[in-house]
């Protein structure tokens, strides 16, 4: 007779929850730099501090450019020199934006760019209210033009023209000081900014700006 063998029990192999390896906790960035590489991102973001501050007050100035462009466009629809202007105004808010995120990837000469681009705005408004006065002062108006020969009714109306001349020449003249002066004023900051950028660029290591050209928050 053939004897029959009652199978071996089979043996699971168990683990206890001490034997479970914990996974590695995870490691930031600057658990793997050296205390002079952290030093180094320190000092990088210490010194690019008054570049990307630039680089929000561009950003504000295109949008705020951008914001009179349409106005100017809208409010002069009639009129040639008032569609010219907010033309400029417009190209002048887009060298703006994208001057400012030029500056936040450290382009060696965003800041100089943002500083004729600010020129540029100076002289369009300069030009537009100089051409304002004077044709305040040798165009006749509408209104004159459409009296015609009555000597009573022109001297009433030559008074008028007086006084609208005399606002053209407040208005437009503001509006000088304002190229001359605000639009002047914000070159030169920006001209200024160019030293800092230069200076960062320059003391920065390369993978330090490597990493805040990419966007890194270091």
């Amino acid at each position: 007779m053939t004897a029959t063998l009652a199978p071996k029990p089979s043996i699971v192999p168990t683990t206890s929850a001490d034997e479970i390896a914990a996974p590695p906790p995870p490691t930031s960035p600057q658990a793997s730099l050296s205390a002079d590489q952290v030093s180094q991102i320190l000092e990088a973001q210490k010194s690019a501090a008054k570049v990307k501050r630039a680089a929000s007050v561009a950003t504000f100035d295109g949008w705020m450019t951008a914001t009179f462009a349409g106005v100017t466009i809208l409010t002069g629809i009639f009129s040639g020199s008032a569609i010219l202007l907010g033309l400029a105004m417009a190209a002048v808010a887009f060298v703006e934006f994208r001057g400012a995120n030029q500056l936040r990837r450290l382009a060696p000469t965003a800041a100089k760019t943002l500083g004729y681009n600010q020129l540029a705005l100076s002289a369009a408004l300069i030009l537009y209210s100089t051409w304002q006065i004077w044709s305040a002062y040798h165009t006749p108006s509408e209104l004159s033009q459409a009296v015609g020969n009555d000597p009573q009714v022109a001297q009433m109306i030559g008074s008028i023209d007086d006084w609208t001349r005399l606002i053209s020449l407040a208005v437009y003249g503001t509006l000088i000081l304002i190229a001359i002066f605000v639009q002047g004023g914000t070159a030169i900051y920006y001209f200024s900014r160019q030293r800092y950028l230069d200076t960062h660029l320059r003391r920065t290591p390369k993978w330090v700006a490597d990493l805040q050209r990419a966007g890194v928050a270091v």
